[in-house]
């Protein structure tokens, strides 16, 4: 991908590897191949990117997440989108 004097910081590396991963996985979206309903993306959102152990945000923003889901995108037990 780089070398270091070419990416000095993180947020440089990162854009370049988000970059990289882009243009690798440009010919086989996976929304193509087999796509998500509302309900699988809610549950995979729940399982991993609000998860305890992930600690990519704060405990405060995971809980304002959960609150969004549950009185904005799932009301009365179902799913709104």
């Amino acid at each position: 991908m780089g070398t270091v004097e070419e990416y000095s910081t993180k947020s440089e590396a990162q854009k370049a590897a988000d970059a990289l991963r882009i243009r690798v996985n440009k010919d086989s979206p996976r929304s193509l191949l087999y796509p998500l309903t509302c309900e699988q993306l809610v549950v995979h959102y729940r399982e991993k990117e609000l998860a305890e152990d992930n600690n990519n945000r704060a405990y405060s923003t995971k809980a304002a997440y959960k609150s969004y889901l549950d009185n904005w995108i799932l009301r009365d037990g179902g799913i709104a989108c």
